[in-house]
């Protein structure tokens, strides 16, 4: 900020200055050139004022701006700018304010594209104080005040091209934040899908739930009927055993008869067989429902593991449905903020080239400004026989300056 004051200094000082070099050019004697002086000094006095109230009316704002941008630079990005202002610097700062509120919204998910705008302020600053320690050096003679307004020209022109820079990369960023509101979208339409496949999933894997519940009732059902079936084998054997010691008693009986109870004897002796082979049968029939209540035992353990392997996928497919639910949350809520962000650096880089426009406008003013400092020069080395005449004009001139930059200067650290 200091190089634009001084620029700004010396540039009405150098017109106060050319009328000083007129009075003593045209003076035809000491009481017109006593009155000349007397205007001059008014004038000059007027115009320092001026450049003074003019320069700090330009310089300030840009410095607390400045000092904000540093405060972003250096991580802080609460920084604000409470100033209401109605020209191109006022519209820079809402600009930059509104900026930052949208950087505050989205700078924990893109983090690292804070790094490249502090990169590029950290560079813009070095730059700047190297204008500024060049600008220091300049000299308070008159013949180097004409090397100090071409040296303006120079460094204004750099200051077009680091500003033309600035917006490069700000149609960088702009673009930047473009192909990732692209990708988040991108990355919104596959979290889609991935509900859509786990939504799909969800749904077999209730239909296979509801087939092995089913398939575990029908194991149980079969388990009940083959103890149901054990029961009714009991049964039989019980009757076959009771069959088999009555056909003996008719047995017995019937021998006790003799002849007359020969028949009797052979059908009790068949119905004997007939009891034992039922019996028999009833024996072959419950080692067979005791294998199948086996096998069916370690079939209802099987299917009842199953059923909780079953169980567990689907408590995971809905925890991969909540999480797929939540991740595409987050990235609506992530695309809806680089949408606002990249609408902000669209904007910025629309007041970009109104700030480059005027930048431009300043640069044809400071050649506009060396061409006159050039003249002055070359008129003050025609009149150097009335240099013992001013020098003491020009030392209180220069004793003036000093105490202005004196005051400039404290100005600058305070504001």
């Amino acid at each position: 900020m200091r190089s634009i004051f001084w620029r700004l200094i010396i540039s009405f000082l150098i017109v106060a200055a050319i009328p000083v070099g007129a009075i003593y050019y045209f003076a035809v004697d000491d009481k017109v050139m006593h009155v000349f002086i007397t205007v001059a000094s008014v004038s000059f006095a007027l115009s320092l004022i001026l450049s003074v109230i003019i320069s700090l009316n330009i310089t300030r704002p840009i410095k607390k701006l400045i000092e904000e941008l540093k405060k972003a630079q250096e991580g802080n990005f609460t920084a604000n700018v409470d100033l209401k202002r109605k020209d191109e610097i006022g519209t820079l700062i809402m600009t930059f304010n509104r900026t930052m509120e949208n950087v505050r919204a989205i700078l924990k998910d893109v983090s690292t594209f804070a790094q490249t705008t502090k990169d590029t302020a950290n560079a813009l600053f070095k730059s700047i104080e190297q204008g500024n320690m060049t600008f220091e050096q300049i000299s308070k003679a008159v013949e180097e005040i004409a090397n100090g307004a071409s040296e303006q020209a120079k460094d204004t022109s750099n200051a077009a091209d680091m500003v033309q820079n600035i917006g490069n990369s700000i149609d960088d960023s702009a673009k930047f934040f473009k192909a990732v509101e692209e990708s988040t979208i991108n990355a919104d339409k596959l979290s889609q899908n991935g509900m859509h496949t786990v939504n799909s999933l969800k749904e077999k894997t209730d239909v296979t739930k509801e087939s092995i519940d089913e398939v575990v009732s029908a194991i149980n059902e079969l388990q009940a009927n083959s103890h149901h079936i054990e029961k009714i084998i009991e049964v039989i054997t019980g009757i076959a055993d009771q069959t088999n010691l009555l056909a003996l008693n008719a047995a017995i009986e019937a021998a006790r008869a003799g002849e007359a109870g020969r028949g009797f004897a052979v059908v009790a002796e068949e119905v004997r067989n007939l009891a034992e082979q039922s019996r028999q049968a009833a024996s072959e029939i419950a080692k067979i429902i005791s294998e199948i209540e086996q096998k069916t035992d370690k079939t209802v353990e099987k299917a009842n593991l199953v059923k909780e392997i079953a169980d567990d996928q689907a408590h995971q497919v809905e925890t991969t449905y909540a999480a797929f639910n939540e991740i595409k949350n987050s990235i609506d809520t992530i695309t809806e903020n680089i949408h606002m962000l990249n609408n902000a650096m669209m904007e910025l880089a629309r007041y970009k080239d109104e700030i480059i426009g005027s930048i431009a406008n300043i640069t044809a003013v400071s050649e506009e400004t060396a061409a006159s400092t050039e003249e002055v020069a070359a008129s003050t080395e025609e009149h150097m026989k009335f240099i013992e005449e001013i020098k003491e004009s020009s030392e209180n001139l220069l004793k003036s300056v000093s105490a202005l930059e004196n005051i400039l200067s404290k100005l600058v650290v305070s504001v």
